[in-house]
């Protein structure tokens, strides 16, 4: 049978080391869950990355649509008046709807494409925090082994310390007050 006070500091090491395995699963579990998170908003970067193309591959067909409609009404209000679409002032106009309608759908794509890229770089920036999430849980485990290794290690040099106390009081019969061993104090 061992002494209240061996049983305590017994006590105490265990409750020490099994807290900190504990506390360093739950920052390692919390990492993960980060990690998953992030991996998740990436995926969803992603989508409304192909999502913008495919709306600004939308709205480059509505302006292509419209501006034929809009070319071809002007080509037949004109060849309606008996002008020559061929050159002068006529052409002029055609030229200048035909340009129009081109620069409008040219300015849709770059927005498009810049609006895409800008949801890449977010799911770059998500995946980026997903691999450091996961590091951090990885390296969580590894140094709870060594901070757990060192407060068991701790407490058996207290419990050691304790000990070797008693026996030297049982030896010499006289009340030993303090020992000391790499600069800690034993109870």
């Amino acid at each position: 049978m061992c002494d209240p006070v061996t049983a305590l500091l017994v006590g105490s090491t265990a409750t020490s080391t099994i807290g900190g395995v504990l506390t360093l699963q739950s920052q390692a579990a919390a990492a993960r869950y980060q990690a998953q998170v992030a991996r998740a908003n990436a995926a969803y970067a992603e989508q409304r990355a192909l999502d913008a193309m495919e709306r600004g591959a939308e709205r480059i067909q509505a302006l292509r649509r419209e501006g034929g409609q809009l070319f071809g009404a002007q080509m037949a209000s004109l060849a309606a008046g008996n002008l020559d679409l061929g050159y002068g002032s006529p052409l002029d106009v055609l030229v200048e709807t035909r340009t129009g309608i081109e620069l409008d759908t040219l300015r849709e794509r770059r927005n498009a494409l810049l609006e895409a890229e800008d949801y890449r770089r977010q799911g770059w920036s998500y995946r980026a925090e997903s691999a450091l999430s996961t590091a951090t849980a990885r390296n969580a485990l590894r140094a709870g082994l060594f901070t757990t290794a060192g407060e068991a290690m701790t407490g058996a040099a207290r419990i050691a310390w304790y000990r070797a106390s008693l026996a030297e009081r049982a030896r010499t019969d006289a009340p030993v007050t303090r020992v000391r061993l790499f600069g800690l104090d034993a109870p």
